[in-house]
C-alpha cells in the first residue's frame, strides 16, 4: 500500500498479492501477484470527509459512544 498524505485531500493506491482473503487454497489467492510484483496498484477509495457522498459506498456502519 502506497499512501500520499496531502493536505488537499489523502490519496492511496494498493494491490492484494495473496488475494483479499489471504488463503492460499482459495482460486484466486495468485490472481494479483504479477501486478503486485510489476508495481501496478489499483486506486483505493480513500474517503477525506467524515460523512463522504460517494457512489462507490454500499454502506456505513455508525458506532455510539
Amino acid at each position: 500500500m502506497i499512501v500520499e498524505l496531502d493536505p488537499k485531500g489523502t490519496k492511496a493506491w494498493g494491490i492484494y498479492p495473496g488475494g483479499q482473503s489471504g488463503n492460499p487454497g482459495h482460486p484466486n489467492y495468485s490472481s494479483m501477484i504479477k501486478g503486485w510484483a510489476s508495481g501496478r496498484y489499483k486506486k483505493l477509495l480513500f474517503n477525506n470527509k467524515p460523512f463522504p457522498s460517494n457512489n462507490n459506498i454500499v454502506f456505513t456502519k455508525t458506532f455510539n459512544e
